[in-house]
């Protein structure tokens, strides 16, 4: 175990150097003639030779396993054919986040495609809240007579909603891959990798990718009876959805490995391709000039169908992604750009009083970061939530008092499974509902519960959050110096991709930095700018521009980075900008420590 100094950096790190095997390094070098560079970062990866391969360039044929072995898989297809052969009427119900809506799209598109109608059901986040519920199935089946639901990215903690439909007559199908809990609704089928009793590999994948297996059965089933024979039907190529399958994966952040990996690989081929008519419209409102990737999709899409859900028509995004006019999804991606920004208004606002608060009461300082607010507006606490996780480096909970309880938003550093604590909550009468993942999650609790719910908290995560806090690495896989730095290395990089969770983007340390110029940029003045180079080539002609987001004058950091032609360790991300056809060699700056 080898550290870049004893030394920690400013955020209170130590630099870990990844160990690499250098005959490992060698040996893939030789057998696929990739750079020293890629083999030496694929060796710190420790993926096995044999799967070296498969993880520079993913496919499907390699990665996607039959998904009839999912439990439930052949009963829910059987399901939905008899529906599909009785003509009955078929509602998708979804989630309101991006995973949810591009879920509900991809299964009306291919309803659509095929010839069989169906309706999409977005519940309101703020009157009904998440998943399914008793009084949205009432109405579908009397007023709208849906025979069948289809849930997609929830449902498998719907066990009212469920017993009420059973009671109806309505069947439902339950899509999903939120974590279980030991009992499961009365479903008619309830197809989760994430079941308990399900040992499939396919533990990561989010709610779009068990749709998209979903459909690969049923199309499956379809072409086997002849459906598409019988009807004179040309049987769809579900490659072309993958675009669906990216977004929805890419931005309900689950690992990109295995077969997720190679869904956004692909889907971002698609989404390239411009055919779905909703992301081409929400791209050029977007005004992204360049060839779409994760980044784009996660912090400039995403955000903006998320939008909707959060402060908007719950089901103008599903909406989008599945009109086939360019003049009608041109104006429906305006309106998500003019609720995006309503959602940062209101979120700048939330985000500014939590801050108030935890400054003057200095309740950051405690392990689990809990703040309350009255009435706020519960639509962005989720995203203030994540905010505060990663200015404090601590699992945070943010509460908006809601009548007589309080609606939570929470997100979770590594190691601290916020999820689980959160089931077990449930089942010990703690919280009225709620569920999640290891880093995320939401729940909804009594005023008279809070303080009983916040010391179970603290009992059961205070472990492991002190273990985080007290051992805090950061991983670095490259020590260079910026001379170093080319658009070739950048590309080189850029051949471990799609990144984000689960397969983050190569860290890199500049030793020996010189910062010649510091100043604040941007629409907003919050980021902070630096030019630097190395310390034996001081020369403001050849520095390097280097970017730290979210800075203003006021924070520590500019103090202590706006000293001129002090020597100092940046880590961080080697990133290129594109902007008007230009390219340029950036450093996106994560942490650092200033030599004495």
């Amino acid at each position: 175990m080898t550290y870049f100094s004893d030394k920690k950096s400013f955020k209170n790190y130590l630099w870990k150097i990844n160990d690499c095997d250098e005959r490992k390094s060698l040996a893939i070098y030789q057998k696929f003639n990739y750079s020293e560079i890629l083999s030496r970062l694929l060796a710190c990866r420790n993926i096995p030779i044999e799967e070296i391969e498969d993880f520079v360039n993913p496919t499907l044929r390699k990665t996607l396993k039959d998904p009839y072995h999912l439990l439930d898989m052949q009963k829910g297809i059987d399901i939905v054919y008899n529906s599909i052969i009785k003509k009955e009427k078929i509602c998708i119900f979804g989630d309101y986040d991006v995973d949810g809506v591009s879920s509900s799209a991809l299964l009306k598109n291919f309803f659509d495609i095929i010839k069989i109608n169906s309706t999409i059901y977005i519940p309101d986040r703020i009157s009904e809240g998440y998943g399914p519920n008793s009084a949205a199935f009432i109405q579908l089946k009397n007023k709208k007579n849906i025979d069948i639901i289809i849930t997609v990215d929830c449902g498998t903690s719907a066990f009212e909603a469920c017993k009420v439909a059973k009671e109806i007559g309505l069947k439902v199908v339950i899509t999903d891959h939120h974590l279980g809990d030991t009992t499961l609704p009365e479903a008619d089928a309830i197809i989760n990798p994430n079941r308990l009793d399900d040992k499939t590999e396919y533990k990561h994948l989010a709610g779009v990718g068990v749709g998209f297996l979903f459909l690969i059965a049923l199309n499956k089933k379809l072409r086997e009876s002849d459906y598409y024979k019988n009807n004179n039907i040309e049987e769809p190529d579900l490659l072309n959805f993958l675009d669906l399958v990216a977004l929805g994966t890419i931005c309900d952040v689950v690992p990109l490995i295995g077969l997720n990996r190679a869904f956004v690989r692909q889907g971002l081929k698609i989404i390239h391709k411009r055919s779905n008519y909703g992301i081409k419209s929400l791209i050029d409102v977007s005004e992204i000039d360049e060839e779409i990737n994760a980044y784009h999709v996660g912090f400039i899409l995403g955000p903006r169908i998320n939008a909707t859900g959060r402060v908007g028509e719950s089901d103008l995004s599903s909406k989008l992604l599945c009109i086939k006019d360019s003049f009608e999804t041109m104006q429906i991606a305006k309106n998500l750009n003019i609720y995006n920004k309503e959602r940062q208004d209101i979120e700048k606002i939330v985000l500014q009083s939590a801050m108030d608060q935890l400054l003057t009461k200095e309740t950051y300082k405690d392990n689990i970061i809990f703040i309350e607010g009255d009435g706020w507006h519960e639509g962005v606490i989720g995203i203030v939530s994540s905010r505060l996780k990663d200015k404090f480096e601590k699992p945070t909970i943010v509460l908006s008092k809601v009548d007589d309880h309080y609606k939570a938003s929470c997100r979770s550093i590594a190691g601290v499974d916020i999820g689980s604590a959160i089931i077990e909550a449930k089942l010990k009468g703690l919280i009225i509902d709620g569920g999640g993942h290891a880093m995320a999650g939401g729940f909804t609790v009594e005023i008279s519960k809070l303080e009983e719910l916040k010391n179970f908290f603290i009992e059961k995560l205070s472990d492991s959050v002190n273990h985080y806090l007290n051992n805090k690495e950061k991983n670095v896989d490259l020590i260079l110096e910026c001379k170093s730095l080319s658009i070739a290395l950048a590309n080189e990089i850029d051949k471990l991709g799609p990144f984000g969770s689960g397969n983050h983007k190569p860290k890199v340390i500049l030793k020996n930095v010189v910062i010649l110029k510091a100043d604040i940029v941007g629409k907003n003045q919050n980021n902070l700018r630096l030019i630097i180079c190395d310390d034996d080539c001081i020369n403001m002609s050849k520095g390097l521009i280097a970017m730290c987001f979210r800075i203003t004058k006021e924070d520590k950091i500019y103090s202590i980075l706006s000293k001129k032609r002090q020597k100092i360790n940046l880590l961080g991300e080697i990133n290129i900008n594109r902007w008007q056809g230009q390219e340029n060699i950036q450093f996106i700056v994560e942490d650092f420590f200033v030599e004495e």
